[in-house]
C-alpha cells in the first residue's frame, strides 16, 4: 500500500481578498442607497415646491409691458413736459387692472458730486386708453387684456420737483406690473429736442 502524502498547509490570500471585496461591495451598495434616497427627496421637494408656486402665481405674472413707441409730445409748454407712450400686453393671461401698472421716470436733480440727488416722477396707467381713444380720459378704460393696443400721455411737471425734459436730458423710464414684470428704458434728449422726437 502506498501512503498518501501528508497534507501540507499553504498560505493562500485568496480568501482575504474575497472577504475584502465583499466588504467593499457592501459599503458601496449602502452608500449608493443612502445617496439615491437623498437625491429622490430633493427631487420630490423641488416638484412639490414647483406645484405650490404654480398654484400661488397670479395671471398677471405672464404680463409683460411691450412698449411700441415713446414720443416727446410736449416740451416746455404751459402744462409742462409730456411723453406719449404706445404699449400692449401680448402675453397677459386674463385681465389686468389699469391701476396695477405703474411708471417711474428717474433723473438727476442737476447737482454734481455728492450734492447730486435722484428725483423722480411716478404715476399709474389709469389715463391709458385704447388707440382709438384720446389717451387721457381716466374713466374710459378700467382693465387691459392681451388683445388690445393702448396709449397714454405722461405729464412731467418740473415745477413740482420732477424731472425736467429739456436739452441733454438723461433719465430712466421704468414700467412695472404689480406682482409681474418690469420694462426699463433710457430716455435721452439731444442738444435740440423738439415735439415729435421718437425716443424708442
Amino acid at each position: 500500500m502506498t501512503r498518501e502524502p501528508a497534507l501540507v498547509r499553504v498560505h493562500d490570500e485568496r480568501a482575504e481578498v474575497g472577504v475584502s471585496s465583499l466588504l467593499f461591495l457592501t459599503v458601496v451598495l449602502v452608500s449608493t442607497s443612502i445617496l439615491s434616497t437623498f437625491l429622490l427627496s430633493i427631487t420630490e421637494r423641488t416638484m412639490v415646491d414647483g406645484r405650490e408656486t404654480a398654484h400661488s402665481q397670479t395671471d398677471v405674472v405672464n404680463g409683460i409691458v411691450s412698449v411700441i413707441y415713446i414720443e416727446l409730445s410736449g416740451l416746455n409748454g404751459a402744462a409742462g413736459d409730456e411723453l406719449h407712450i404706445g404699449f400692449e400686453f401680448p402675453y397677459l393671461v386674463g385681465n389686468l387692472q389699469d391701476s396695477a401698472v405703474r411708471w417711474v421716470l428717474m433723473c438727476s436733480d442737476g447737482g454734481t458730486g455728492i450734492a447730486e440727488r435722484v428725483v423722480y416722477t411716478s404715476g399709474n396707467f389709469e389715463s391709458a386708453t385704447s388707440v382709438t381713444d384720446d389717451g387721457r380720459a381716466v374713466a374710459t378704460l378700467e382693465q387691459f387684456d392681451s388683445s388690445g393696443i393702448y396709449h397714454m400721455f405722461i405729464s412731467i411737471n418740473a415745477v413740482a420737483g420732477d424731472c425736467d425734459l429739456d436739452a441733454n436730458f438723461d433719465g430712466q423710464l421704468v414700467m412695472a406690473i404689480e406682482k409681474g414684470r418690469t420694462f426699463e428704458t433710457r430716455i435721452q434728449l439731444g442738444t435740440n429736442p423738439s415735439v415729435g422726437d421718437q425716443l424708442l
